[in-house]
């Protein structure tokens, strides 16, 4: 548990120092926590910010089907879709996600 917490830390340090590659050899040491929607959400980052839309966007869609009450890796997800595949699917999920948020 504690070396999960250190490799999660040490990937969002490899994240905000653009160290794509690190971040994701980072979490990969973490993949017995592979059904973290944390873990998942990281992994959407590194393969976004590093051009691989395509796979970024698989862990976009686990994180948010394993934590639909996150906003922001909902968002994440919604903005994904509606960037690669449908406009429209995205803004509604994204709406759909804000009114959820908002009962």
């Amino acid at each position: 548990a504690l070396a999960t917490q250190v490799n999660f830390l040490l990937a969002e340090v490899s994240l905000s120092l653009r160290d794509y590659a690190g971040a994701r050899d980072r979490l990969s040491h973490s993949k017995s926590d592979a059904d973290s929607s944390d873990y998942h959400f990281l992994m959407g980052e590194a393969f976004e910010n590093d051009s691989q839309s395509a796979i970024a966007l698989e862990h976009y869609a686990t994180a948010a089907r394993l934590a639909p009450s996150d906003g922001l890796k909902v968002a994440r997800y919604a903005r994904s879709i509606a960037q690669q595949k449908s406009p429209g699917r995205g803004i509604r999920l994204m709406h759909a996600a804000y009114r959820s948020h908002q009962e």
